[in-house]
């Protein structure tokens, strides 16, 4: 991911916190006699390639008597990493609604009893089925500071409610509701990844909420903000980014 610093400092961030040069710094310095040129790359292949293009238009550029000069180093950025943690755009509630909608389908809950989810996926002018939910932590199990990805959908006929809940990189977590008057058996699916490895991770969710609890979740009285930070802060605050190689 491409991240700047405060500082101004473009990098690429990978997923284990390793930050890599966008590109290489060319710098020409005029001597008395002759001119200097100084590459700093991120890796050998990037500065041989830098090195290619810089022959072009200096044949007489040695590549491998540079390369063999070269001096490998790390440093740290100067600045802090600006990190937009916002959550989609106008259409990405529908996408919540359809990733619970997709596990309680393939879980083997009749599409037509998730009248709620069904009828704001359908109907533009339809109530939101879901919202932000920091109260609690739902998932049992959590791996500590893993940016989880975790589907769940639990229908309940004490309750009588049809409930999902969707988290992604462990800090935006949303309870949906897909459906009302429940009556058949409980039916419980949970589907949790780690993004950065791709593999599957094994976590139970306690979805248990009533019609009361889903109706204080629907009025929202500005206490998302300081959640939301709190839980971000268990996921990353103890992540620190690796110095970058050139």
């Amino acid at each position: 991911m491409k991240v700047t610093t405060t500082a101004n400092e473009g990098f690429l961030l990978d997923v284990g916190g390793q930050l890599e040069m966008v590109r290489p710094v060319v710098t020409p310095t005029l001597l008395r006699n002759d001119e200097r040129i100084d590459v700093t790359a991120g890796s050998l292949t990037q500065a041989r390639e830098t090195l290619k293009g810089l022959k072009r238009k200096y044949p007489k550029v040695d590549i491998e008597a540079m390369l063999a000069r070269a001096e490998s180093r790390r440093s740290y950025a100067t600045g802090a990493i600006n990190i937009d943690l916002s959550f989609g755009g106008p259409l990405s509630g529908r996408s919540v609604v359809k990733s619970a909608l997709a596990l309680a389908h393939y879980a083997g809950l009749p599409i037509e009893q998730c009248g709620d989810a069904v009828s704001y996926l359908r109907k533009t002018d339809a109530e939101p089925c879901f919202r932000f939910y920091d109260d609690d932590d739902l998932v049992d199990g959590r791996p500590p500071a893993m940016p989880l990805h975790c589907v769940a959908i639990d229908a309940n006929p004490a309750t009588g409610l049809i409930l999902g809940y969707v988290e992604y990189f462990g800090i935006h977590r949303i309870v949906v509701c897909l459906g009302r008057d429940y009556v058949c058996n409980r039916l419980q699916s949970v589907y949790a990844l780690d993004p950065r490895t791709g593999g599957q991770v094994q976590v139970a969710v306690h979805i248990d909420l009533d019609a009361e609890d889903i109706r204080a979740i629907y009025r929202p009285d500005g206490a998302l903000a300081q959640g939301n930070q709190l839980v971000a802060g268990a996921t990353v605050g103890s992540w620190k980014p690796e110095p970058h190689r050139h």
